[in-house]
């Protein structure tokens, strides 16, 4: 079997069908068609099921993908390493969007310094835009929040961030130390679940519920909603420290919660790690923010 066919084949797989492979890979449709005849011809197996409008994989499909996929991973791994090259190449990163305005600039720098090769280019979202992104191929890699390690990613790096409860200055519980039950009287603002999943695992263990007034995935918005007192928030330190020192938002200690975000510089399973990629994760480990907000790093869950 060709390498060029299996690629094609695992391309098809990808993006979901004949000319979604041909635009992605530069071919004509005409030529992936055929590139898929030849794998079926060699294998004696039919490989999709052609009968809707979308490619469906048969069960013998499945089982060549899985072989491709480790075949071509394991010849980009012997390549790059037979290169040994300096980190180089277009790398395109998806960053969730809060941690991306916070710490983005300090880490791009840092790649573009110590490695001028390397060609960024960065899109920014949040947990289910980056998924899309990352599924698609449009990213090669996602900095990202997620509740626990994912069976289809490959974590290059994680880092545990502070979450504070915060308030309106003149919320009545600016500044204090209070009860979880006196927490789920106040209506909330609740922002992606997987960065506050520690704050409601620890209300649900404790047979408390939420009471929430709002639910925004962008966290910009909930702090701007939280200083106007429209519902406490849970957000990262490292958006709202400034804040609370300006006196824009006060912040409440609640006795019991110790709330935490946890976040992973990650690759899809299926995909090589390049240098580049190395790169940039020891960047993002190395940077003197990201260290000042990490409560604890690594090693990836």
């Amino acid at each position: 079997m060709e390498l060029r066919n299996l690629k094609t084949f695992e391309a098809v797989c990808r993006w979901g069908s004949f000319t979604a492979a041909a635009e992605g890979l530069g071919y004509a449709q005409s030529s992936v068609t055929a590139q898929i005849k030849q794998l079926e011809q060699e294998t004696g197996c039919v490989l999709f099921d052609r009968l809707g409008k979308t490619p469906t994989l048969t069960a013998q499909g499945a089982v060549l993908l899985d072989y491709a996929r480790e075949v071509l991973s394991r010849t980009d791994e012997v390549l790059t390493r037979l290169a040994d090259k300096e980190p180089a190449g277009l790398l395109r990163v998806g960053a969730f969007e809060s941690v991306g305005a916070a710490f983005l600039p300090g880490v791009l720098s840092r790649v573009k310094r110590d490695w001028p090769g390397i060609e960024l280019t960065v899109s920014t979202g949040d947990h289910q835009i980056l998924d899309e992104l990352l599924y698609n191929d449009r990213v090669d890699m996602v900095w990202t929040c997620e509740t626990l390690q994912r069976e289809d990613l490959h974590c290059l790096a994680s880092f545990t961030h502070e979450l504070a409860v915060v308030c309106a200055p003149d919320h009545p519980m600016a500044g204090k130390r209070v009860e979880l039950e006196h927490l789920v009287a106040e209506p909330v603002i609740l922002g992606e679940k997987s960065c506050q999943h520690s704050v409601l695992r620890t209300l649900e263990a404790a047979g408390l519920h939420p009471n929430v007034a709002f639910e925004i995935t962008n966290a910009w918005i909930i702090r701007q909603m939280v200083a106007a007192g429209l519902g406490l928030g849970f957000l990262p330190l490292f958006l709202v420290e400034s804040e609370i020192q300006r006196g824009n938002l006060k912040q409440i200690w609640v006795d019991g919660l110790e709330p935490t975000m946890w976040a992973q510089v990650a690759v899809h399973k299926n995909r090589t790690v390049t240098p580049a990629m190395e790169a940039f994760a020891r960047a993002v480990a190395e940077d003197e923010m990201v260290a000042r907000y990490t409560v604890e790093k690594g090693p990836c869950r």
